[in-house]
Order: structure tokens, then sequence, then C-alpha cells
């Protein structure tokens, strides 16, 4: 028997608000798996072995399915392409309801092949990474992966934890001038590793010429961003090079840097930071006559920021 058209599409409503939930309880139910504490190994010489605690995926499918596998602690992206990006609604729907995923084991996505990539498409502020854990990306060209304030902005607030960079690029949308680069790099951001700041970064004023850094060995401890929920993790760049996909427009000018950077934080990055918007490679505040002076100058504007403030 057919419906009449306003019942019909009434139903339809109804079947598609089911598929929807459905979607986003799966794909929760699939993280909790993914971040669920590995489980211990058996005593007397047994346990898992390295086979099963390695998978290589050729696909999102396969990578997923290894992610949501709790014995898995590493992974291999055997293709170019890989993202998150399919999943980023329904991950922020779980998240809306229960709160940030908690990462309770250490993890490593490492390129299992020439060209391996991986998209993080902004999905920001989705996982917590429990004190003690290392997530480790190694061998893989990165996408996406910075916003609101965090330079892996897939973790919340994660004091105690650790993100190792190893052997990457990593493709950032829009990076700062390089004047306030060498200056937060080198010298405002603590180190939490032992060892000395190895890093190559482009001169004050070459933007037009000069668009990668390279990490050879340098930490930072990343700055919590309440507002946003994001940073408190140290993260730590080995043989990594960082490839400018873009610049603030117009690049940020900020005269009062060298005695600005040494006022104690939150002072230093809070402002600069938010000055440029990646997902849409736009400048937020186009000029910042200093860097504790944005905030307010651009209030006083009227310009937009991403926390009611430039």
């Amino acid at each position: 028997m057919a419906f009449p058209p306003k019942r019909a599409a009434r139903a339809n409503s109804l079947r598609l608000r089911a598929a929807e939930r459905t979607a986003a309880l799966a794909a929760a139910a699939a993280l909790l798996l993914l971040l669920a504490p590995a489980p211990l190994l058996p005593r007397g010489g047994g346990g898992v072995s390295a086979q099963q605690t390695d998978r290589q995926a050729n696909s999102d499918g396969g990578l997923y399915a290894a992610l949501i596998n709790p014995a898995i602690t590493s992974i291999g992206i055997a293709y170019t392409g890989a993202s998150l990006a399919p999943y980023a609604q329904s991950l922020y729907v779980a998240v809306a309801s229960n709160g940030p995923f908690q990462l309770n084991r250490s993890l490593t996505l490492y390129g299992a092949t020439a060209g391996a990539s991986l998209d993080f498409a902004y999905v920001a502020g989705v996982v917590t990474a429990a004190p003690g854990t290392t997530l480790t990306l190694k061998g893989l060209s990165l996408y996406r992966a910075q916003a609101l304030r965090a330079p892996l902005a897939l973790l919340a607030t994660s004091p105690g934890a650790a993100v190792v960079v190893q052997d990457c690029t990593n493709n950032q949308q829009v990076c700062w001038p390089h004047v306030a680069a060498t200056a937060y790099f080198l010298q405002v951001f603590s180190r939490p590793f032992p060892g000395n700041q190895q890093a190559n970064i482009c001169a004050p004023g070459t933007e037009a010429t000069c668009r990668t850094y390279t990490f050879t060995d340098i930490g930072f401890l990343v700055n919590p961003a309440p507002e946003f929920g994001t940073g408190g993790y140290s993260l730590h760049y080995l043989n990594t090079a960082i490839a400018c996909q873009a610049y603030a427009d117009p690049l940020p000018s900020c005269p009062s840097l060298a005695s600005d950077i040494t006022q104690p934080p939150p002072a230093p990055y809070t402002c600069l930071a938010t000055v440029y918007d990646p997902a849409n490679q736009r400048t937020v505040c186009p000029t910042c006559a200093c860097i504790n002076g944005c905030r307010r100058g651009c209030d006083a504007a009227g310009l937009p920021g991403p926390s009611g403030g430039c």
C-alpha cells in the first residue's frame, strides 16, 4: 500500500535519522575499541606476536579495521590518501555526547610504502591521550593536522602524553611569519627532551622564496589552549620537514616581537597563533602592532576572531 506524500516523506525522514544515529553509535563503538587498553600479555613466555600487534592497511577500510583492534599497537599505512574525513561527523557526534575518547596505550602510525600519507581533515579535540602514552607518526606525509591552536589538533588536552613525528613531511596549511617561527621554536617553547635543539628555519622576510623548515631534533611542550581544550602534551620532531603551503595574507606584522617574547606565558604565542584560520587559509586579524596588543587591537577594529577576539 502506498503512503500519502506527506506521510511517506515523514517516514523517509525518520528512517534517515535512525540511520544517522546508527552510524554515530557505530563510530563511537569502533573508537571505544580503538582506544581501549591493549590486552595484558600472558605469563610464561607467551604473548601477542609481532605479526599480531602490527598491521598493514591498504585502504581506509583496512586502516580503520586495524585502528579498532585493541591488540594492534602499530599500523603501516601502505597507500596514499589515508584520511579521517569520512569519520569526522560521526566522531563529533559521539564526542558531543560522551566527551573525548581516551587513548590508553601507545600507538604508532607509519608509512609502509613510498608516498604514504595521512589527512587529519582538521578533525580536532576527539581523543585524549593518557599520561605516559606516546602517539608516533613516522615516515608519512601529513596534511591538515593543525587547528585550534595546536600542531596536532586531533588530541584534546593531554597532559603527560607525548607525540613523536619522525621522518615525516608535515604539510602545514598556514605558517607563521619566519621571524615569529624562529622566535617561538628556538626561544619561547620549553624543551621537554634532552639534547640540543637542531632546526633550520627560513630567514625572516623570505616567505616568497623559502617555505620549508628542517627539524632535525627539536621538541617542545604544546601550550594548553583552555578555550579550545587542546595542547598540554610534548611534541618531538625528528628528521621532519615542515612544508609551508601558505601564509596569512596579509602577513601579520609584529615589530615588538623581540621584547614581547621575553614576557612570561601565556603572553607570547597565545595571540599570534590565532591571527589566521588554517582551514580557510585566511587572516583573521590582518595586522598586529605587537603580540600582547593583538586581541585588543582586533577587537577595537571590529575584526573577527576564533574565540571572541584575535
